[in-house]
């Protein structure tokens, strides 16, 4: 995230460790189910800017972070289809192991 406020920081972290910690089990409102095995989480930035992150479970514990955006219609239509071309892509393109861990204190372990 380019340059973000501490509270904006402090938001996505937020969500991010609901994921981490309660993984493929995390529901509404929270998480929303997209299709095609993508999901989005969802949380508000300051200035009520709803924010999605999507993502994808290919297994075990493990979780893919695809795309962010900002929500600007009711039906981000193009978004989600984006995200689900990164999954195809991600899933037939990428077959190493994960690269970083997300640790809720702070730290990226490689």
């Amino acid at each position: 995230m380019p340059t973000c406020r501490p509270t904006d920081l402090a938001r996505a972290d937020f969500a991010a460790c609901l994921l981490a910690e309660y993984g493929p089990e995390l529901s509404e409102p929270y998480c929303r189910y997209l299709g095609d095995g993508v999901r989005e989480l969802r949380f508000t930035l300051s200035r009520n800017r709803a924010t999605r992150i999507t993502y994808w479970f290919p297994g075990g514990r493990k979780v893919v972070l695809l795309t962010v955006f900002h929500k600007t219609r009711p039906r981000e239509t193009a978004q989600v289809e984006r995200a689900k071309m990164a999954r195809k892509i991600c899933e037939t393109d990428h077959t190493d192991p994960v690269h970083l861990t997300f640790d809720p204190m702070g730290d990226i372990e490689s």
